[in-house]
């Protein structure tokens, strides 16, 4: 009989590893108002994406280039417990509910086990 090395079941086991709780939001662009004036868009939840257990930590420093050639640096790594491929670098995430990132980057997990993120703090 094969034993598996790896339980998938293991992040069920390991909530200490994932204490925090992220959100991830989209933005919904704004319309004309009865004047003909454009309204301001808002950040909404993503359906099934909402409270996910989570770790963060520095991304010490990381930078890329993206395809239009802008620099872009990373401030933090954000780990979710689970594999969440719906996610897209045009959303935001949420950190316990009130520190905001913009999602720079998804990296790949070879496993589909975690959702890793390469984010920047925004500032409010």
């Amino acid at each position: 009989m094969r034993q598996e090395i790896i339980s998938y079941d293991m992040l069920n086991k390991l909530e200490r590893f994932f204490p925090r709780k992220v959100t991830i939001k989209h933005f919904i662009p704004g319309t004309q108002d009865s004047y003909g004036e454009k309204t301001v868009g808002t950040w909404v939840n993503v359906t099934g994406l909402i409270e996910l257990p989570c770790q963060i930590s520095p991304a010490e420093g990381g930078k890329q280039q993206r395809t239009d050639m802008t620099p872009v640096i990373y401030t933090h790594r954000i780990v979710i417990a689970g594999y969440y491929p719906e996610i897209l670098e045009t959303y935001q995430a949420v950190m316990d509910g009130d520190v905001t990132f913009e999602i720079m980057k998804i990296e790949n997990d070879s496993q589909q086990i975690t959702t890793p993120l390469l984010v920047k703090l925004l500032i409010n």
